[in-house]
């Protein structure tokens, strides 16, 4: 999910584990997926392709936490995280389209845009802004 404007974890990368709090396991199909910032009560909807245990290829994930939407990936992952092109979305309106990892462009729900970098943090993505935005 998008984590906005914060300074890169120094947190090595995680071993993929449905154990860790940093991967999650879609229930439906057991498919891990990389979890950068766990909440309690978190689930998710993976609907393309399981390879090797990961979610794989393109598709889409969904988040909840419990009966809420919290967010949606989108685009094309790689060994359970956005690889390439992808779009994160979350239920209160920010996004961030773009490389993973790499660079893209942060929306904010008033419709401002921003250029934005995705970093690698613990099992997944950070999104920062480049810029500081104006409030």
């Amino acid at each position: 999910l998008l984590c906005a404007g914060m300074a890169p974890s120094a947190a090595a990368q995680e071993t993929p584990s449905a154990d860790s709090p940093f991967w999650i396991a879609d229930e439906a199909t057991g498919c891990l997926a990389a979890n950068p910032s766990p909440v309690p009560n978190e689930t998710i909807v993976w609907d393309g392709d399981c390879v090797n245990g990961f979610i794989e290829g393109e598709g889409v994930l969904t988040w909840h936490e419990g009966e809420s939407f919290l967010g949606r990936d989108s685009g094309f992952f790689s060994q359970g995280k956005l690889s390439g092109q992808g779009k994160i979305e979350t239920a209160e309106g920010w996004s961030y389209e773009g490389r993973f990892p790499g660079s893209g462009i942060m929306r904010f729900p008033d419709g401002e845009e921003v250029p934005a970098q995705a970093v690698g943090r613990n099992s997944g993505w950070q999104i920062m802004q480049v810029h500081e935005r104006e409030l």
